[in-house]
């Protein structure tokens, strides 16, 4: 499981990578703006991060 600090250490990461990917769609993974476009932005943000 890790640490909680751990864990939202990893998910504020992720939170970074979906704000960069927001902003500059044509450097993003195209598996994760598939992701974005199917899910909410924080729930995408937390399965990235497990």
């Amino acid at each position: 499981m890790g640490g909680q600090y751990l864990r939202q250490l990893l998910v504020v990461g992720m939170a970074s990578l979906v704000r960069q990917t927001r902003s500059h769609p044509n450097r993003a993974s195209k598996w994760l703006t598939a992701l974005l476009e199917r899910k909410p932005a924080r729930v995408a943000a937390v399965a990235m991060a497990n």
